[in-house]
């Protein structure tokens, strides 16, 4: 198996687990799980989000030759972009997870939880048309 099928299995898997904490989060809307099910989506967000965001960094190094030891999340995101590997609206929203992405690793607000977990199915759908677009 080459290295790039690799790396994107491993995006791939980190994906899957976010999908299974989203569908818990759906089916516990109206329980007393709610919110653990919910702040575990924003832990599972980010885990799936800095795998995604470091493999596209490493795709741009490795099969498009790309300097990246300085690229932040959206520089990557941009250069993507500029390199046709992601359309220009699956940039924006990529964007956007950048910024809900930082702001859960630096505070807990409940109001921000609340609506960053509804932002995350749109962020999740995105990364995975990407991912699956890539592993074609």
């Amino acid at each position: 198996m080459e290295i790039l099928e690799l790396k994107i299995k491993a995006v791939s898997q980190a994906l899957g687990k976010l999908k299974e904490v989203l569908d818990m989060f759906k089916e516990n809307k109206y329980s007393d799980m709610y919110k653990v099910t919910r702040d575990f989506l924003i832990q599972r967000f980010e885990f799936g989000f800095d795998t995604f965001w470091r493999h596209f960094k490493e795709y741009l190094r490795d099969n498009r030759k790309v300097v990246v030891e300085f690229l932040s999340h959206n520089k990557t995101f941009r250069t993507c972009f500029e390199q046709k590997v992601i359309t220009d609206n699956e940039r924006n929203i990529l964007t956007d997870s950048t910024r809900d992405r930082n702001l859960t690793s630096h505070t807990y607000n409940e109001k921000l939880a609340e609506q960053i977990s509804k932002r995350i199915v749109e962020y999740y759908q995105v990364m995975r048309v990407v991912v699956d677009r890539l592993g074609e």
